[in-house]
């Protein structure tokens, strides 16, 4: 099922365009949302001619090329044109025969046989032009992979020059070579051509060198008949160049077909004009049959005839083999899709293997498994002749480079080639296995990065709208194709309309439609016959504008590609706003939607006479915000009314985007006239002032008592901050226990409870009643970077409206966060300091010197100080630097073989264990599922309230999408998703919206659940793995905190470990990686004076490619550990930034980083996980997360019940 998504387009510059250049509306707003927004860029698009074509000599090595060629026509020497089967290579080695013929040279065609010599140049095939006499090479659309064979050659008299448009290798072939790619940034123009393209700029070059007289109009346009089918047909952008060539190519063939041309296309499109449509669906498929079934000597012998005896025939034989292509095609696909019959939902890609299928044809079906499954796909075939070798096509979609995921598995392979989007390989058996476990690996790495199944639309028309007006502008946006789409629209709410099967066997949908006038619009849905209708709904439907002509007459007609109940497309306030918003609010963590105020003007005031009515407005008059959800220019606007519902205008794009979400989850907001600008004389404008109206009860909180909050008594202190976290305000008696013991007795205080039962909030109300109270920060020591983030967010939630200040500490931090850090401490203005024990540890001397504005320090998973962790190791001795300081350890297992070690460490603490056995809590597993998605389904079928834990943030947003997808339609509203980079009140808005049942499948990063109680939670779904044995337990414990049954769902498997061992090294680079980056640089520093210096993005290219394989997030972070151990010092200014590696440094350990230890620790934690994660026995694991840990012998203190 595809996503609908409208294309934004600003109105007010649609309008101006839309006069300036004396177009329709509706054009204008396409080319508005395609970045033609002025006059002369769109002038410049729709209307460019010949005379803005690249210039030939601008392409690398052209010049070279023309004179060889120039060289051997002068000599008399034999020329051979090597081209491909495909329609590019076609149409190129045509187009290069009849160049030749303008000089009087005969050329030596050869294009090879698909099935027995496959693509590209082959050694049978230049020995057999070397025996020939041939001595000059030209090749088409293909030999940039040759190198090898270029070389062997070459020393046997043969001579090259490769024209080819295909991915550039990393060895090129020793010889002229010309081909787009390699053209610099500037002349981007040329880096879209394809293969003919590229040979025609090669004629046009032989004609302005070798023959200048001759390059007249009429030469420059005869052969453009080729270059556009091919361009078309090889699916390059019809951009720039490609676009003049196309369109100028389109009305040559038109006007002035060659005889094989005109025999094809009368047979196929009769007497209309051909379109570029006409050549994707008709033309190139009947070319490329012949290349698929070993027959391209027909098409060379249709293209290449001087005359037209006899081509009616062979133009029929060409169609034949495009349909006996497609009763072979129709049978593969059969066939390659029955494989993947036992999966639902999504794949990471597609890899069907059959016996003696045809080669010619694997192509197309490798493109219908990605129609049907939406994920990169491969088609292997093998034959009687060779069975042990599988040849075979790869497509992919957009958002996975195909050939770098080849190329990434390229041990388990032959040979492979291509670009992005298509590719062709070869594997041996004994091979197939690993390679399918290879580029499943691969493509599971990329998911993210893998685009979703969305269907854009240009623009939201009404029927009345659809005229053969618009139907006639819109064709001065061809040629369409790759990268300049046909315009698609969309009607929404239809409900009257007619329709019924048509074709052969009913397979097609035939629609009529009605305008206010009466008029009939009609319209064709092709492969849609088999669509059900109900008459209790209304329909949206997604159409091209074309042209329907029947005996001469034509009229508009709806192309119809998509069809969706109308509910699909408005289905509920959080699919429209928060949901469609979520890909924003993965990349930002804080903006408009974190104020609670802020100025800005209102937008669209001198539309639709608003001037006459904003001149009646008084500063300080009250202003109504609405929510447009349904507004058809922008799903987030978001209007300013009077209080009289007057229109005055609209917020801003860019802060409505921000601030829809939240309205459709419950926020208002309050707005008043700031100032009215302009006069009778000048258009009127209007400030207003906005202020949010969403109050948490932390925030009325702060409102009501910010004045006194220092002045107010213990047990009012313990009561204001247990409401921030607790929604009934009621404390445990063992937490309000320890939490005495802390504050009033002043003791070091350990606490040995279950996860989920709330040993955090212990420190946490401590720390709040301190800050205030005593004015004595508490520093927080956690074991891993992830847990004290996911800490951070929910602390500055909670306390930050309450005037609190929360930092945190730990090798991620920037060099600016670190000095904010810094400065704060020395302003005194840190209430509550989270840190790792490697950063504590590391910066004592900056810690001791505030030893006395310090009242608590918190262990937390203080199991961690009898571990064999250095910095742990370390912090018993570090009790006597804080004299004032309580210390708070905090743990749900002490293992006994680590009890006396404990023990003695936590000597004279008061000792609180918490009993409680949490026997509703049990483990489903479901480890090991191949069909993750499909096991949510089911279990959400029964919509009790879920969390489904992710690894990251793009998982979270992407897979409630994707379950939205298949979910029943009145479910889907109820499906969230959460992470931490959603703005603070977005983040509330979820979080209540889950409490009070609004949303009851939340997807979520571990950022979830974090001071938030939410008692009633029933099941725990773990989709990927933990990071830690410590995420786990606190993730599970967030489950059914009411004592009712709950279920902890583990749907992850070993191959999952796969994605968390990479977040891990992205965040810690190893110790061979840290050495032979450093050596890297120590080797550029020789002989670049020991700096390096660049533009931000320059440099961390650079970085990236010093080390074959690395990343800019590794090279962050191997700085930061040199910067640590003082090999080098990084400074930046405004564009620059800088590195000086020290020379001759100091000998150092690289244990002596903390940032290093930091990352080791996350390894060791995973590893930790892993060896618990797949254990067999689930009584093992629940009793893992359904009590603490500890000697059975140990007793606490007595607590008062």
């Amino acid at each position: 099922m595809k996503t609908w998504k409208i294309r934004s387009s600003n109105h007010a510059s649609a309008r101006s365009l839309a006069d300036a250049l004396g177009i329709p509306l509706a054009l204008a707003r396409i080319l508005v949302s395609r970045s033609y927004g002025n006059a002369e860029a769109a002038s410049a698009f729709l209307y460019a001619s010949m005379e803005e074509l690249s210039r030939p000599f601008e392409l690398p090595n052209m010049g070279a090329a023309v004179e060889r060629i120039g060289q051997a026509i002068q000599a008399g020497e034999k020329i051979a044109v090597y081209g491909d089967y495909d329609v590019d290579g076609i149409c190129s080695t045509t187009l290069l025969h009849e160049a030749f013929r303008w000089f009087g040279v005969d050329v030596r065609l050869y294009i090879p046989s698909r099935f027995k010599e496959g693509y590209g140049m082959n050694a049978g095939a230049l020995e057999t032009l070397l025996e020939e006499g041939i001595s000059l090479v030209v090749t088409v659309d293909n030999g940039i992979a040759a190198a090898d064979l270029v070389d062997e050659f070459s020393k046997k008299g043969l001579d090259f020059i490769v024209t080819d448009h295909h991915q550039l290798p990393d060895v090129l072939p020793d010889c002229i070579v010309v081909n787009p790619l390699m053209a610099p940034s500037r002349l981007a123009k040329f880096r879209r051509l394809c293969g003919c393209g590229t040979a025609y700029m090669l004629a046009m070059g032989m004609l302005i060198r070798l023959a200048p007289d001759w390059y007249d109009d009429a030469h420059r346009r005869t052969l453009l008949d080729l270059v556009a089918v091919a361009t078309v047909a090889d699916m390059v952008p019809l951009l720039d160049d490609n676009r003049i060539l196309v369109r100028e190519g389109l009305k040559y063939l038109n006007d002035h077909p060659r005889p094989g041309m005109q025999a094809l296309v009368s047979l196929l499109c009769g007497e209309d004009d051909v379109r570029t449509s006409d050549i994707a669906f008709r033309i190139a498929p009947c070319i490329n049959a012949c290349g698929r079934l070993d027959k391209t000597d027909a098409a060379l012998r249709l293209f290449t005839a001087t005359t037209a005896a006899g081509l009616e025939s062979l133009a029929e034989e060409v169609r034949d083999y495009n349909n006996e292509r497609k009763e072979i095609e129709r049978t593969l696909t059969r066939e390659a899709i029955g494989q993947f019959t036992e999966f639902t939902g999504r794949m990471h890609c597609a890899i069907a293997v059959g016996h003696n299928w045809h080669p010619g044809v694997i192509g197309i079906v490798a493109s219908r498994l990605v129609e049907q499954f939406h994920c990169p796909a491969i088609v292997l075939t093998n034959t009687e002749e060779e069975p042990s070798v599988y040849t075979g096509s790869a497509r992919s979609v957009p958002g996975f480079h195909l050939y770098e995921g080849l190329k990434a598995v390229s041990d388990h392979l032959i040979r492979f080639g291509g670009h992005e989007m298509a590719a062709g390989l070869s594997v041996h058996a004994d091979e197939l296995a690993g390679f399918k476990a290879a580029f499943e690996r691969e493509t599971a790495g990329y998911e993210e990065a893998i685009s979703e199944n969305i269907l854009w639309i240009d623009d939201i028309l009404k029927i009345d709208e659809v005229t053969d007006d618009l139907e006639t502008a819109l064709r001065l946006l061809e040629p369409c194709g790759c990268e300049n789409p046909e315009p698609l629209f969309a009607l929404e709410h239809q409900w009257r309309f007619s329709y019924k099967p048509v074709g052969k066997e009913g397979e097609h949908l035939r629609l009529g439609f009605e305008n206010s006038e009466g008029d009939k619009i009609p319209a064709i849905a092709f492969r849609k016959g088999n669509y059900e209708f109900s008459d209790r709904h209304r329909y949206d439907f997604a159409f091209h504008i074309g042209e329907n002509c029947y005996r001469g007459l034509c009229s508009v007609q709806l192309q119809i590609t998509d069809i969706q109940p109308a509910w699909q497309a408005e289905e509920d306030r959080v699919r429209r706003t928060f949901m469609e918003a979520g890909e924003n609010y993965t990349q930002q963590s804080t903006g408009i939607a974190d104020q609670a105020q802020f100025y800005t003007k209102v937008r669209g005031v001198s539309y639709a006479g608003r001037q006459d009515l904003i001149a009646t407005l008084k500063v300080g008059e009250g202003l109504l915000l609405l929510r447009e959800a349904n507004n058809p220019a922008d799903g987030n606007a978001v209007a300013c009314l009077t209080e009289k519902g007057e229109k005055i205008g609209y917020l801003s794009r860019q802060i409505a985007a921000q601030l829809a979400p939240l309205m459709d989850l419950g926020a208002t907001y309050e707005a008043y006239v700031e100032e009215v600008t302009g006069s009778d004389e000048q258009t009127h404008g209007v400030n207003i002032f906005v202020r949010s109206t969403l109050v948490t009860d932390a925030d009325a909180l702060a409102k009501q008592e910010a004045v006194d909050l220092n002045g107010l008594e213990t047990q009012a202190l313990v009561d204001v901050l247990t409401d921030a976290f607790v929604e009934d305000g009621e404390l445990l008696p063992i937490q309000r226990a320890a939490i005495e013991n802390i504050i009033t007795r002043h003791e070091d205080t350990a606490v040995i409870m279950p996860t989920g039962r709330g040993k955090s909030l212990i420190y946490q109300v401590a720390a709040g009643v301190l800050a205030r109270r005593d004015q004595r920060m508490t520093l927080v020591i956690s074991p891993l970077k992830a847990l004290i983030q996911d800490q951070y967010l929910a602390l500055s939630d909670r306390l930050s409206p309450l005037g609190y200040r929360v930092y945190k500490g730990n090798g991620d931090l920037s060099r600016e966060e670190r000095q904010a850090l810094y400065d704060a401490l020395e302003a005194h203005e840190v209430d509550i300091l989270l840190l790792t024990p490697e950063f504590f540890v590391r910066h004592q001397s900056l810690f001791s010197a505030h030893a006395e504005a310090v009242g608590q320090i918190v262990i937390d998973e203080a199991h961690y100080v009898t571990s064999k962790r250095e910095a742990y190791k370390r912090l018993p001795a570090l009790k006597g630097a804080y004299p004032f300081a309580v210390w708070t350890y905090l743990t749900a297992t002490v293992p006994s073989t680590e009890a006396s070690a404990f023990a003695q460490i936590i000597s004279g603490a008061g000792l609180y264990i918490d009993d409680h056995i949490r026997y509703n809590l049990h483990i489903i597993d479901a480890r090991h599922t191949e069909r993750k998605l499909v096991s949510l389904y089911r279990l959400f079928m029964h919509p009790e309230k879920t969390i489904c834990y992710v690894n990251s943030r793009k998982q979270a947003f992407g897979l409630s999408q994707r379950l939205r997808e298949i979910l029943p339609y009145q479910l889907r509203p109820l499906v969230g998703y959460y992470h931490g980079g959603l703005p603070q009140q977005a983040r509330r808005a979820v979080e209540r919206a889950f409490k009070e049942g609004e949303i009851r499948l939340l997807f979520a990063t571990t950022a979830f659940g974090e001071g938030v109680h939410i008692p009633d939670i029933r099941n725990v779904v773990l989709y990927h793995p933990c990071f830690s044995v410590e995420s786990f337990n606190q993730l599970a414990g967030r489950c059914a905190r009411d004592g009712e049954p709950g279920h902890i769902h583990l749907m992850y498997s070993e191959r999952d470990f796969a994605l968390n061992e990479m977040i891990i090294s992205e965040r810690g680079p190893s110790r061979n990686e840290l050495g032979q980056m450093y050596q890297c640089l120590k080797r550029y520093g020789s002989i670049h004076d020991d700096r390096l210096c660049e533009k931000y993005e320059d440099f961390w290219n650079l970085l990236t490619e010093l080390v074959g394989g690395t990343t800019k997030g590794q090279w962050q972070l191997a700085l930061k550990i040199f910067e640590e151990l003082q090999f080098l010092r990084l400074t930046r200014t405004d564009e620059n930034i800088i590195l000086d590696i020290e020379n001759n440094p100091t000998h150092r350990s690289l244990t002596d980083s903390p940032t290093y230890l930091e990352g080791m620790s996350e390894k060791r934690a995973l590893e930790q996980f892993k060896e618990i994660a797949f254990n067999k026995d689930l009584g093992a694991l629940e009793a893992v997360i359904r009590s603490a840990l500890r000697p059975a012998n140990w007793q606490g203190r007595e607590v008062k019940t």
